[in-house]
């Protein structure tokens, strides 16, 4: 059998073509050098090496030869340098799942810090409805996702933080100096809502049905910059997240809380109960838990996965 040993001890003596300063370079004494030569020549059937007395030649099978043991061994040298950049985490290919909401808010900044530790790793996001974000991690089309969803026996969710649920709306559709808004004010009054199959929208559907409340959807769109762009132009009072909420507003918006109820929802780091991350994965999901740890002020610790 030929194996990678055979071929840089022949690639070697057709460099120096000399047998001593050979086995120098592949730190072989000159016999194991020569052993290796004949045991190449054997298993190929020809001749590649002419040794005299004077001199050592390459023939004409062997400089052939030759070509196509140097690309051999720079594939399989250029091969062994990406599987150690991938544990290293100097490359690398790292796929999120993410609630839209966190894509403009939370997630860029994690992702400039991770960028800085790690700039030859690849970073691809997909911003999706919450069902489409579990459904990703749990189809193995993304290394993890962020997102809401209980553990099961399935998936892995490790709490990251919890928002609540707001309202954004012109200064007309609440009353002088009003900060607050009840659901049940939103009875009567034209909604701007996220799309079905959206996180938000369950959650909005969930807390008008428990006070009684049915909800006039005037405007759906998937997309949270749609959502305020609508409100702003005083289609209606949208309900979307905290998290979700620009730090500059447009002028003509206020945000105001959504109450009697609180409705509360947690974003966890979502994987599958069974398997394991790649390092570049693993290093992405220990910078989301960092940059979560400074927000909150709580130690970042990931969970085990599970053997």
């Amino acid at each position: 059998m030929v194996s990678l040993k055979h071929l840089r001890a022949f690639v070697a003596v057709c460099d120096t073509l000399h047998f001593t300063k050979a086995a120098r370079a592949v730190y072989l004494s000159q016999p194991a050098l020569s052993a290796l030569i004949r045991q190449l020549e054997s298993e190929l059937g020809v001749q590649l090496i002419l040794r005299t007395t004077r001199a050592v030649e390459v023939t004409p099978v062997g400089k052939e030869f030759v070509l196509t043991a140097r690309r051999l061994l720079a594939e399989f040298d250029s091969a062994l340098a990406d599987v150690c950049g991938v544990r290293a985490v100097t490359r690398g290919r790292v796929t999120i799942a993410t609630l839209p909401s966190l894509c403009g808010t939370l997630l860029p900044g994690v992702l400039v810090e991770f960028r800085k530790a790690h700039p030859q790793v690849e970073i691809h996001l997909r911003d999706l409805p919450g069902d489409d974000v579990v459904a990703a991690v749990l189809g193995k089309a993304v290394d993890f996702g962020l997102g809401f969803s209980q553990s099961s026996k399935e998936i892995r969710a490790q709490p990251l933080l919890r928002d609540r649920l707001v309202a954004l709306c012109t200064r007309r559709f609440l009353p002088a100096g009003a900060r607050e808004l009840r659901w049940r004010d939103l009875s009567d009054q034209p909604v701007i809502a996220t799309a079905h199959g959206t996180t938000i929208r369950s959650l909005m559907q969930s807390a008008a049905l428990a006070r009684g409340v049915s909800l006039q959807v005037a405007v759906e769109a998937r997309q949270l910059s749609t959502v305020i762009a609508c409100a702003a132009a005083g289609l209606g009072i949208a309900v979307l997240p905290s998290t979700g909420v620009p730090a500059q507003l447009p002028a003509s918006l206020v945000q105001a809380d959504l109450t009697d109820p609180i409705v509360h929802r947690e974003i966890s780091l979502l994987t599958l109960a069974q398997g394991t991350l790649s390092p570049a994965a693993s290093a992405a999901c220990d910078a989301v838990l960092n940059a979560i740890a400074k927000r909150t002020g709580r130690k970042a610790r990931r969970r085990a996965a599970a053997p």
